[in-house]
């Protein structure tokens, strides 16, 4: 059983890239989480939502073209280039960015999108303290969104300031920094007050729910990696994913400042989703 790469190997060049790799279609991989590189990860993950005390919530994984959780569903999509060594270069090469560049970087990915699965499972946005703290779930979801460099209202876990793109995503990195193992954030937060209001908020609500039983539990698919029918040269070429490398070191904030974030934990939704990030230095 092999893990994924350490995510420290230079990137390939163009001309290095196979073409019976490229000529592929990405369904002819035959690509699974079982047996591969993400096996070992997503048991990790399952872990460390059992130490957490979600056991009632048991979450789908599948591979798909991004990373994603379908709209009221308890299924995770994670990138398809993940689950084979040769597409991950491929997308590293032709991209810029791999989401997922190793275990630790996949984690961070699987417990921002698990947010969203607990989010969704448990109906948390009906809740009037959530919509409070976070805001309501109905406010649109536009492509280009404005981040206001260390703000105090919002925690730092994906690249990008991504908690300021909507409070779904919001609530999704509270989430994650809550779930992280060896999260100090009641002292990495102390003098952010809404910050750390919304992570005692999720501690709250996760203790109070976490004997229940969800009320959603269906997982839905979309877009399974075995219904790309096209070769990965036409995936790519035709810009489906595009990408902006953000050294991991930045830690939100400053990859905020100084890069255009594209693609950063794009997330499937029957509503548009967000490709861009403006940063607003006057907010």
């Amino acid at each position: 059983m092999t893990t994924m790469p350490k995510g420290d190997q230079p990137p390939p060049a163009e001309h290095e890239l196979p073409p019976e790799i490229l000529n592929k279609r990405i369904c002819d991989f035959d690509l699974h989480i079982e047996g591969g590189p993400l096996e070992n990860v997503i048991g990790r993950f399952r872990r460390e939502l059992a130490e957490r005390g979600i056991t009632k919530l048991e979450p789908a994984f599948y591979l798909s073209d991004e990373w994603g959780v379908p709209d009221g569903t308890a299924a995770i999509a994670i990138p398809f280039y993940l689950a084979d060594e040769r597409l991950r270069r491929v997308q590293q090469a032709r991209s810029g960015v791999v989401e997922g560049k190793d275990d630790e970087d996949i984690l961070r990915y699987l417990r921002h999108e698990m947010g969203h699965v607990v989010n969704y499972a448990y109906r948390l946005y009906e809740d009037n303290d959530w919509t409070a703290l976070f805001g309501p779930m109905s406010r649109p979801y536009t492509d280009e969104y404005r981040s206001v460099p260390f703000s105090p209202a919002f925690v730092r876990h994906l690249p990008g300031n991504y908690a300021q793109k909507h409070p779904d995503d919001d609530w999704a990195e509270t989430f994650a920094v809550w779930m992280t193992p060896g999260s100090d954030w009641t002292t990495r937060y102390q003098d952010a007050s809404t910050a750390l209001a919304k992570l005692l908020y999720c501690e709250r609500v996760m203790t109070d729910i976490k004997d229940r039983e969800p009320y959603v539990v269906h997982a839905d698919i979309d877009t399974d990696v075995h219904e790309i029918h096209k070769t990965v040269a036409q995936f790519y070429d035709e810009g489906e994913i595009k990408g902006v490398a953000l050294p991991l070191s930045l830690d939100g904030d400053l990859s905020g400042i100084f890069f255009s974030v594209p693609g950063a934990s794009r997330r499937r939704r029957s509503r548009p989703h967000g490709k861009s990030l403006i940063l607003d230095p006057a907010a």
